[in-house]
C-alpha cells in the first residue's frame, strides 16, 4: 500500500482556495454539458464490443463444459483402449500361433496382456472419474491470517521460530487455499495439490488421483513396449532364418540406408513386415508406435515430475508459492524445496498399499488428514537448510528489496483487502484535509 503524498501547493491560502474551488465547479458544470452526447456515443460503443466477448465467453463455457462431460470421457476412454483391444483380441492370437507358442507359453502371454490391459484401462478411468481433491474441508492453523504451519516446525514450542505459509486466498472460491493448492480456471473450484489439468482426462490431476494417473503411464508404457517386443518377433525370427521378401533379397543384403532413397526403404520394411509379420502384426506394430510416441513425449515428464514429488504447476511457475520467515519477511520456495528420494515420493502419492497398487487394480490408502502430505507436506532437508540460510540472513544483513502483496501474488483475504482500503481512505482524507 503505496500512501499518497500531498502536492507542494497544500499550504494555500483560503481566498485562493475559495477562488480555485468556484473555477473547478464551473468547469465540471461545462464538462458534464459538452460530454453528455460523447458519452452516450461510447456507451453505444462498449455495447457493441462487449457483444462477440460474451458471445466467446459462451463459446469457451461451452467446450469446457463438453471436456468435461461423461461422454467426452468415455470417448477418451474408447480411444485409448484401441491399441489393447486390436491386440488382445485380434492380433494375440495370431502371434502366438507364428511363434508355434504351446500352452505354458501361451498362457503366460495371456496372463501379462491381459494384467497390463486392466491396469493401463482401470487407472487411466480412475484418472476421469476420481474428485482429484477439495481444499473446502480443510481450515487453515492460523485462521485469523489464513496461513499454514509449515510441517518441520510443528513441534516448534517457541512460536517465533515458526514458519508459515504465505496466506492464499482465493477469492473465487472464497477460500484459504492449502499448500500447493491452486484453483482450476476449467474445473471451476481449488484443487488440493493441483498438478494439472488433462484435457483428455477431461478432470484434474491431484492429490487423490495423481498416483492412479502415474501408473496409467507406467503400465502404458510397458504394454506398448512389450506389444511392439511382440509384433516384432516374427519378423525377428524371419531375418534370422535368411527369409527372403516377395522383391527377391535377403534381408541382410539390402542395400544401406545412407545409400537409399527413404521411401523405398522404407517401403521395402513394410513390405518385409507384411510379408513376415502378417497383417496383423503390421497394423498392431504401427499403432504402437503411434500411441508410444505419445506416451513418451507426455508420460515421461509426468513421471518425472511423479518421482521428484514436484507438480507441473511449480516446474511451469516456479517461484510461486512464499513462506513467511519473518514478520512481513517473506521468501520464495523452488520446484525442489519438496524433492525426498523417489521411494518416499512414491509413498506419499501412492499411498501406504503402494506395492499393492502396482499388481493390482486397487484405490491407494492416501493420508488426507491435516498433518498429512497433502495439507502439510514435508519439505526435503535440502529445502530446509535453504530455509535456515534464509533466516540467517535476513537476521544478520537485512531485506534488500522491498514488495507489495500484489506484486507477490499474495492474496490475503478480504479482511485485509478492507483494512488497506481502509488505510488508503484515511490517508485520502488526511491529504483532502491537508489541502483544505
Amino acid at each position: 500500500m503505496v500512501a499518497a503524498q500531498a502536492p507542494d501547493d497544500c499550504d494555500q491560502t483560503d481566498e485562493n482556495v475559495l477562488r480555485n474551488r468556484k473555477a473547478a465547479h464551473a468547469s465540471s458544470k461545462r464538462a458534464e454539458a459538452t460530454s453528455e452526447e460523447p458519452a452516450e456515443q461510447s456507451k453505444a460503443v462498449l455495447e457493441a464490443e462487449a457483444i462477440p466477448r460474451v458471445h466467446k465467453h459462451r463459446q469457451q463455457n461451452m467446450c469446457t463444459r463438453l471436456m468435461r462431460s461423461t461422454p467426452f470421457k468415455l470417448l477418451t476412454l474408447s480411444v485409448v483402449g484401441i491399441v489393447p483391444t486390436f491386440g488382445a483380441f485380434i492380433a494375440l492370437p495370431r502371434l502366438l500361433e507364428m511363434m508355434e507358442a504351446g500352452i505354458a507359453l501361451s498362457c503366460f502371454h495371456w496372463t501379462i496382456t491381459i494384467w497390463i490391459i486392466i491396469q493401463v484401462m482401470y487407472n487411466f478411468a480412475m484418472s476421469q472419474f476420481t474428485d482429484p481433491g477439495r481444499t473446502t474441508n480443510y481450515k487453515p492453523t492460523y485462521e485469523t491470517t489464513g496461513q499454514y504451519m509449515l510441517a518441520p516446525e510443528v513441534d516448534s514450542e517457541d512460536e517465533s521460530t515458526r514458519i508459515w505459509y504465505a496466506p492464499n486466498y482465493c477469492s473465487k472460491c472464497q477460500h484459504w487455499k492449502p499448500p500447493r493448492a491452486h484453483h482450476c480456471g476449467m474445473c471451476g473450484r481449488c484443487v488440493l495439490r493441483m498438478d494439472h489439468h488433462c484435457p483428455f482426462t477431461g478432470n484434474c490431476i491431484g492429490f487423490r488421483n495423481h498416483g492412479h494417473f502415474a501408473i496409467m503411464y507406467l503400465f502404458a508404457f510397458i504394454g506398448l513396449v512389450y506389444s511392439a517386443a511382440m509384433c516384432i518377433n516374427p519378423i525377428v525370427r524371419n531375418w534370422m532364418s535368411g527369409n527372403v521378401i516377395n522383391h527377391g533379397l535377403r534381408l541382410h543384403k539390402l542395400v544401406p540406408f545412407q545409400n537409399v532413397i527413404l521411401i523405398w526403404y522404407i517401403t521395402e520394411l513394410a513390405t518385409f513386415i507384411l510379408d513376415h509379420g502378417g497383417a496383423h502384426a503390421f497394423f498392431l506394430l504401427v499403432l504402437t508406435v503411434i500411441f508410444l510416441l505419445a506416451v513418451l513425449g507426455c508420460g515421461c515428464p509426468a513421471l518425472q515430475m511423479f518421482a521428484y514429488n514436484a507438480t507441473m504447476i511449480e516446474l511451469r511457475f516456479p517461484m510461486k508459492d512464499y513462506v513467511q520467515i519473518k514478520p512481513q519477511v517473506y521468501c520464495p520456495l523452488g520446484v525442489g524445496f519438496y524433492r525426498h528420494d523417489v521411494l518416499q515420493n512414491v509413498q506419499y502419492l501412492l499411498g501406504k498399499n503402494w506395492r499393492w497398487r502396482l499388481l493390482l487394480p486397487i484405490r491407494g490408502l492416501l493420508d488426507e488428514s491435516e498433518r498429512g502430505p497433502a495439507i502439510m507436506p514435508l519439505p526435503a532437508p535440502v529445502g530446509i537448510s535453504q530455509l535456515r540460510e534464509k533466516v540467517q540472513q535476513v537476521e544478520d544483513e537485512g531485506v534488500k528489496s522491498h514488495s507489495t502483496f500484489a506484486e507477490l501474488g499474495i492474496n490475503r483475504g478480504p479482511a485485509a483487502l478492507e483494512a488497506d482500503a481502509a488505510a488508503e481512505r484515511s490517508v485520502a482524507e488526511d491529504v483532502a484535509e491537508s489541502k483544505e
